[in-house]
């Protein structure tokens, strides 16, 4: 069955307890299939669109066993243009196709000592993904244009498209400057599917870093990065599709600064949504999880909860 997008509909699974190292295993153990008409597609788009680009090989996670105690990844190979040609030809239609591609797409939020938290604007001299939507600047794809990057810089820190806690490592370092002994333990606390700009699935968590927001700041002079209290979080929410005319207020960052709108307000790539109500869940409890989901639901979203046990992420449309 097709549905339309996009929509503002997220679905977002959270874990019983954080899953630190050796909780989250990664099984490159499956087979990705598309039709012919969309290869066909995706590889002409990709084609008249990026010529002088490079399609990365990466990962497609597919399946998901979330267990007490385990996450488990069932994934299979791709390449970025078909991640990118499944989220331009839904927009394209109006509806989301038959074939699915994921990523294997990693979002952890670096937590500072002074419990500050960053979004940043995606531009499209960085992505063609998302463009005018706010997201962590944490967040990346397990993709081998990265890995590769990375045996240059951290040689031995990331073993393989498939180590889910050295890629959200070498995440941090390239997007903010991060020192890996500046970070404390990867915890991972679920996973989340959005249909408002994304289509992929996120696997979330956060680690703490070991420096106050201002230290990472000066490492990262960008005026489209915005610096958030996370005590701040229900404030921030209540701020979606805001245009900061006429009473429409967008919350400003620490420092006063505020974000630019998109043509919708302003607005969070969904996936990001996801991490922010699972590590809110586990970071300040079922309450103040529930308080954010009610936000949501007054901003018009559909937030679907996720259970556990074996799931099968094209389904979940």
């Amino acid at each position: 069955m097709k549905k339309k997008f996009p929509r503002k509909e997220v679905y977002v699974h959270t874990t019983k307890i954080p899953l630190g190292e050796g909780d989250v295993i990664t099984l490159e153990d499956r087979t990705l299939q598309i039709s012919p008409y969309f290869k066909k597609y995706a590889e002409q788009k990709w084609e008249s669109e990026n010529k002088e680009g490079v399609s990365s090989p990466m990962l497609s996670v597919l399946e998901i066993e979330s267990q007490d105690d385990r996450l488990i990844l069932h994934c299979g190979p791709t390449e970025y243009k078909y991640l990118l040609g499944m989220v331009k030809l839904a927009f394209q239609q109006g509806e989301i196709g038959e074939d699915y591609i994921a990523g294997l797409s990693t979002e952890i939020m670096p937590l500072t000592l002074d419990n500050m938290f960053f979004l940043e604007k995606r531009y499209s001299k960085i992505t063609q993904h998302g463009v005018g939507f706010y997201d962590m600047p944490s967040a990346g794809q397990h993709a081998q244009i990265h890995l590769d990057k990375s045996k240059i810089k951290y040689q031995g820190l990331v073993n393989g498209m498939s180590d889910m806690f050295g890629f959200p490592i070498w995440n941090m370092i390239r997007n903010l400057n991060v020192n890996p002994s500046e970070l404390e333990k990867i915890f991972y606390t679920g996973f989340s599917k959005g249909f408002e700009v994304s289509l992929d699935t996120q696997i979330n968590g956060y680690a703490r870093v070991n420096l106050e927001a201002l230290e990472l700041e000066k490492r990262n002079t960008t005026e489209n990065r915005f610096t958030y209290n996370f005590n701040d979080l229900s404030d921030l929410l209540t701020c979606i599709g805001n245009d900061g005319k006429d009473g429409r207020r967008i919350k400003e960052d620490i420092h006063g600064k505020i974000p630019i709108p998109n043509e919708r307000g302003f607005a969070l790539i969904d996936d990001c949504l996801g991490t922010l109500l699972s590590n809110t869940k586990h970071l300040y409890g079922t309450e103040k999880y529930e308080d954010l989901v009610k936000i949501l639901k007054n901003k018009d979203y559909k937030i679907n909860e996720v259970p556990g046990g074996k799931i099968i992420l094209s389904t979940l449309i």
